[in-house]
């Protein structure tokens, strides 16, 4: 129960209703398109949107729905709130990565319905559809956004949102002078080797590889985000993080 009522908490702080519902309008608005609408530039629209939408999504869960549920419980209040629950400190951690989780796996299911409904409504209209392969790497940029997780839950549960907003901002702003640097003074021709394109062809030529990446990197993104849940929670007993003022 108390773990269940820690979830729901970090459900309301994310506006948990409010993000289900447009999710669900958005798939049963495409679900019903074949209906209502069967024109190659609708469908067209509508697969652009979703293959945006589902590049998106996953981003949403490390760059909004984490510090969301960490900023809710941010306070000078939170010690006092967190003492008067029958909640331990891996406890109150486990829930967060609970939390984190599930959101994965939403955004995952979520975007496979999609990419069923998009495969199923191009095919009727075209026969290849490049930008369709894209969903075939979504698994393996929701593996990439777990490990980013993985990599900042500890420091957000230890260290708290501010200080952690503030290394992210450090860490950008570096990320930025070195681009920045680069388009000035480094070959831009090298940029010409990489796409979105290069990237699909490589992987339809290495069969063997695509399969292994597909098959291993879950496992290994499931691992590690349940390492970096247990670095968090041996170490959560040891510091607090600072209250806000």
């Amino acid at each position: 129960m108390v773990m269940t009522g820690l979830l729901y908490k970090d459900f309301v702080a994310v506006h948990g209703k409010g993000i289900a519902a447009g999710l669900l309008l958005v798939t049963l608005a495409l679900l019903t398109m074949p209906v209502w609408n069967r024109s190659e530039e609708g469908i067209l629209t509508a697969a652009a949107i979703v293959i945006c939408i589902s590049l998106l999504l996953p981003l949403a869960v490390p760059l909004y729905l984490e510090t969301a549920v960490f900023t809710a419980d941010e306070g000078k209040k939170k010690k006092a709130w967190l003492g008067s629950l029958p909640v331990a400190p891996k406890q109150y951690i486990a829930s967060k990565y609970l939390f984190v989780g599930i959101a994965y796996y939403v955004v995952l299911s979520v975007t496979a319905i999609w990419g069923s409904w998009m495969r199923s409504a191009v095919e009727q209209v075209f026969q290849e559809f490049p930008p369709m392969e894209l969903f075939g790497l979504i698994p393996l940029y929701l593996c990439a956004c777990l490990l980013l997780s993985a990599l900042e839950l500890p420091f957000l549960a230890i260290w708290g949102v501010r200080a952690v907003n503030a290394l992210k901002q450090g860490i950008l702003l570096l990320l930025f002078f070195l681009i920045v640097t680069y388009l000035l003074f480094g070959d831009l021709h090298v940029l010409d080797r990489y796409s979105i394109k290069g990237l699909v062809t490589w992987l339809q030529e290495h069969q063997g590889m695509a399969m292994a990446l597909q098959t291993f990197s879950p496992v290994a993104a499931v691992l590690l985000f349940y390492l970096s849940y247990r670095v968090a929670g041996a170490l959560s007993g040891r510091k607090e993080p600072e209250d806000a003022c």
